[in-house]
């Protein structure tokens, strides 16, 4: 089958959605499908480039597109850069050539393509969308739940979380070499956060759960964006149970992992991306590492875990974060045995069966 994978992103990204177009791609070419994924010719790289920075086997092709980005214009920037990336996808892509399209931009859909469904949204692009899409592969059973409310058929929805690729999340090194290797103190309690610093993510909650544990815990966050960073480490980089490490290489986040204590999931009860429809890498990355997790108790994030799993906490409440944090750390053989649960679990969730499971719904429905 050839399929072609449209995204108006610039590649590599320090982005989540990044890896998991990649990895998309990369588990439908394992699957011995050609595929080429269209991105946007704005910051993207050469292929080798791409290909390196997600330690991903060059197995299918990389097209890019002329579009614009005017980040400075807010949502009209973001229509005007849409607008001219897919003007420029009709002109230049012969659609015939494929036997499926795919893509998790709305604004992109046509008759016939196939939609990965990652949040709701207002406005008509998604329900145009909705109502063009040949197939809606969801994230979550939340975003399923949507779409059949909005008389989307049965048949036409499938879900299909997220996953990892456990090879690269296994690291050898224990958690003392994997401290020593990232410059962390090896006589603190890692509490880690890995991911973004958006408010629906929960980063704050965490950092203010900080303030409560005794003085030998340490919260350490990896990931944000550059201004989103700089705001961090304005209102919690004088903490001393903080270190704010910052965005860091892809490939040394295995190892951020293995040295923790406990991995965090704060996520926020809010917003209903956070509560119903997010399916984060991180929560299928955290479990790859053999690591316990607290989560907050969400939902979307019970789903995949639960309490042999993971340890909740309620949502957008530092202090019950702070006692579920504590109740982990005082109890290293619960916290294990959730941990070693968690990671027989998330076999489950690995690309080449999600691929798998998206190529029969194409075929069910082409």
């Amino acid at each position: 089958m050839k399929i072609l994978y449209l995204a108006n992103i610039r590649l590599p990204t320090e982005k989540a959605h990044g890896v998991q177009i990649m990895e998309t791609c990369a588990a439908f070419a394992a699957a011995e499908h050609e595929v080429t994924l269209v991105v946007s010719s704005w910051q993207s790289s050469a292929e080798n480039v791409i290909f390196a920075y997600y330690n991903l086997p060059r197995t299918f092709s990389i097209k890019r597109i002329p579009s614009v980005a005017l980040p400075s214009w807010g949502i009209l920037g973001f229509l005007i850069g849409s607008a001219v990336f897919a003007l420029n996808v009709r002109r230049k892509i012969e659609f015939e050539r494929y036997d499926a399209v795919f893509t998790r931009d709305a604004f992109l859909v046509r008759s016939g393509f196939f939609y990965e469904m990652h949040d709701v949204r207002k406005g008509p692009f998604q329900r145009s969308a909705l109502k063009r899409a040949a197939g809606v592969v969801c994230i979550t059973k939340g975003l399923a739940e949507y779409c059949k409310k909005t008389g989307l058929e049965e048949n036409k929805i499938m879900v299909a979380p997220d996953a990892v690729d456990l090879r690269k999340f296994f690291v050898a090194e224990d958690k003392k070499a994997c401290r020593a290797k990232l410059g962390l103190p090896i006589n603190k309690k890692i509490i880690l956060y890995a991911g973004h610093l958006y408010a629906w993510k929960g980063a704050d909650v965490l950092a203010k759960a900080a303030s409560l544990l005794s003085s030998d815990a340490l919260a350490v966050f990896v990931g944000g964006t550059d201004s989103d960073i700089v705001l961090f480490r304005k209102k919690f980089g004088s903490d001393q149970r903080i270190i704010i490490a910052g965005r860091q290489p892809h490939d040394l986040i295995p190892y951020y992992l293995k040295a923790a204590d406990v991995l965090v999931l704060p996520n926020s009860a809010k917003e209903d991306i956070s509560r119903l429809y997010t399916s984060p890498l991180k929560l299928f990355e955290y479990m790859a590492s053999g690591v316990p997790i607290v989560a907050s108790d969400l939902p979307s994030l019970r789903e995949i875990i639960d309490e042999s799993s993971a340890f909740f906490a309620k949502p957008d409440d530092p202090r019950s974060l702070a006692e579920t944090l504590k109740r982990v750390l005082e109890d290293p053989t619960g916290a294990a045995r959730g941990a070693e649960t968690a990671l027989s679990v998330v076999g489950r969730y690995d690309w080449d069966s999600r691929a798998a499971r998206i190529i029969s719904l194409i075929t069910s429905l082409s």
